[in-house]
């Protein structure tokens, strides 16, 4: 048993993001990374060449011709295929009329083949080159399934393409229908065919290497731009696709009853009806991009017969053909004229949005970064760009796919009235799309600028509150520090202003006490001379007492002052923490001619001929100076 080969490690250093189309992550993510070191390709066991059962290598021819032996099978499938539908649906003809139609069974597969690989066939007066897509498409997959085994170099490519072409040219000459292209025309239409079954069987690959060398010589980030606006633009193409399809099935379900209507008057029975409506399917994605053309505002047209728009268009007057009996009616509402005609650009504007807020695509807000980067920095305007750039390619790429398709869907059934069939005009219907998918585009890219202003400035409005709260935070701190600062000084203001009081307190004591020591000696002095004299010495014993009764007034009288003035200034000191409007004395002096304090006044001695009354108390608990 024959071992393959592993994969080179080299192949390693490509990462899923490069195997799904190098646009996983941010457009500018790479913007300071660097060049990259992966060459955008990736090998797996398919693509490794294997050896014969001797161990060596396949030689050339043997290669070809393994190459020739899928050309063969990928075209013949396809083609038994179209011959079983078209000889069922002659049988079904045969059994309703009188004439056998087998022998039309070759001719007609024979067209069958030409017309689904572009070449028109002609008979009599009929002049058939409208492209059967459906059955392009068919051989289209069949290629495809077959093509994709080929892993051998250019040698199996080259054989595939031969045999597919000299198969082509084989029925070209062999049919019984005449073709109307020139045999190098038709020649170059084969050629096509195959060469665009390669490049749907090996373009992935190739596109892969494309976009892995933009990104390591040119730059990743426009590598990612090209990569998401084909991403875009396919998207977008599938979405229409199904718009064409649905509108396409909405002419089918309400035109059915016309169709077997138009069945009916030309006399045909219900298998008749059926095998022709089998055989019209293989025009159905032409008529899917009519029906999309008549959506966006374009139309299409049936030979000089009739023109048909969302405004305009009755089926009356075609052909008795049973399909074109589901062709559409004008549509009366103006509403919903407005609502088809702006498929395209909702589409498009909702596709972008998505691109753009994906984490793996644009992803413009930078949501897969931890620090969002400033709307001014280098990294957000690169991002913005480049996102505009993908918008505009993914408009080009749609332009030239639009221009293909309806350009594909045109061709003839005659040569006189219906020598015209399809969109009215390639450039018009093109224009119909790619208009409003670009306004749609611009509209998204327009909006995620303004939501990123809008961010930004809600980021700067934060950021600068913040800066506030923090600086009000620090203020506050600062305020209360020197509250702190302010209460302590007061406090021991405070302390002192009380240290001073009780100190005068002591003073005033002191001389309370001197004054009661005169009093007592000037009493006995006075006792004794009564004891000795007889009578009193009136005069020294009246100054005594007052002297004695001036020093007891002054002295409670300052006691009083004195507790009134500490509890004054404790509760000074307690409002201090609040208002920090303390007014404390500066000095002793200050405090002691202060309001709340006695002034030496009030501990006045009287001097000689002062009289009793000098030093009273005039009902305020002031003494009055005389």
């Amino acid at each position: 048993m024959t071992k393959r080969p592993s994969a080179g490690h080299g192949s390693d250093t490509t990462d899923t993001e490069d195997r799904d189309g190098v646009a996983s992550s941010s457009i500018g993510a790479a913007t300071s990374a660097g060049p990259a070191t992966s060459t955008g390709t990736t090998t797996s066991l398919d693509d490794v060449t294997l050896p014969d059962a001797d161990g060596t290598r396949p030689s050339a021819v043997s290669r070809f011709l393994r190459g020739a032996l899928w050309g063969l099978f990928g075209w013949f499938l396809p083609t038994f295929l179209l011959w079983l539908v078209v000889a069922t649906c002659m049988f079904m003809f045969s059994m309703e009329n009188t004439t056998s139609l087998t022998a039309a069974i070759m001719p007609v597969s024979a067209a069958t083949v030409l017309t689904a690989q572009g070449v028109g066939v002609r008979y009599q007066f009929l002049d058939v080159s409208v492209i059967p897509l459906l059955a392009t498409i068919i051989y289209l997959v069949s290629g495809y399934a077959f093509a994709r085994r080929l892993k051998d170099g250019a040698a199996p490519l080259v054989g595939f393409a031969a045999v597919w072409v000299a198969l082509d040219m084989f029925v070209y000459g062999r049919s019984p229908l005449t073709a109307s292209d020139a045999w190098p025309v038709a020649l170059g239409k084969f050629l096509v065919v195959a060469l665009v079954v390669l490049v749907l069987a090996h373009g992935a690959r190739a596109y892969r290497a494309a976009i892995g060398a933009i990104k390591t010589r040119v730059s990743a980030p426009l590598a990612r731009t090209v990569d998401l606006s084909f991403r875009i633009a396919r998207v977008f193409a599938l979405v229409m696709a199904t718009v064409g399809i649905v509108t396409f099935v909405v002419w089918l379900v309400v035109g059915f009853d016309a169709m077997r209507t138009v069945a009916s008057f030309i006399g045909m029975g219900n298998a008749s009806f059926w095998a022709a409506f089998v055989l019209s399917l293989l025009w159905m994605p032409d008529m899917c991009l009519w029906a999309l053309s008549w959506s966006a505002g374009a139309g299409f047209r049936i030979g000089s017969f009739a023109t048909f728009t969302m405004w305009q268009g009755d089926a009356r007057e075609l052909p008795a053909i049973p399909i074109f009996g589901i062709l559409p009616q004008p549509v009366p509402n103006a509403t919903a004229t407005l609502a088809l005609e702006s498929i395209p650009a909702v589409a498009a504007f909702l596709i972008a949005v998505a691109f753009m807020l994906s984490k793996k695509r644009i992803d413009i807000f930078h949501r897969r970064l931890k620090k969002r980067p400033r709307l001014a920095s280098p990294r957000s305007i690169v991002d913005i760009l480049l996102s505009f750039v993908t918008m505009c390619l993914s408009c080009i790429w749609i332009v030239v796919g639009c221009f293909i398709a309806f350009s594909l869907s045109c061709g003839s059934l005659g040569t006189e009235r219906l020598a015209q069939l399809g969109v009215t005009d390639v450039a018009e219907s093109t224009r119909a799309l790619a208009r409003p998918a670009a306004i749609g585009f611009f509209c998204a890219f327009l909006l995620m600028v303004i939501v990123s202003c809008i961010i930004e400035l809600v980021t700067v409005l934060r950021a600068r509150r913040q800066a506030a709260q923090r600086l009000e935070t620090d203020t506050d701190l600062d305020a209360i520090a020197r509250t702190v600062r302010t209460s302590r000084s007061a406090e021991r203001d405070a302390e002192r202003h009380a240290s001073d009081s009780r100190r005068v307190a002591r003073s005033a004591r002191g001389m309370h006490d001197g004054a009661d020591r005169n009093g007592a000696s000037y009493g006995a002095d006075a006792a004794l001379g009564s004891e000795e004299g007889g009578a009193p010495r009136s005069d020294d014993d009246a100054a005594a007492s007052d002297v004695a009764g001036g020093f007891t007034e002054g002295y409670d009288d300052a006691m009083r002052r004195a507790g009134r003035t500490v509890r004054s200034m404790g509760r000074g000191v307690s409002a201090s923490g609040a208002s920090h409007t303390l007014a404390a004395p500066r000095s002793v002096r200050e405090a002691l001619d202060s309001a709340d304090f006695p002034s030496e006044s009030s501990l006045h001695l009287p001097e000689a001929g002062e009289t009793d009354g000098a030093h009273r108390d005039d009902g305020a608990g002031t003494p009055s100076q005389g």
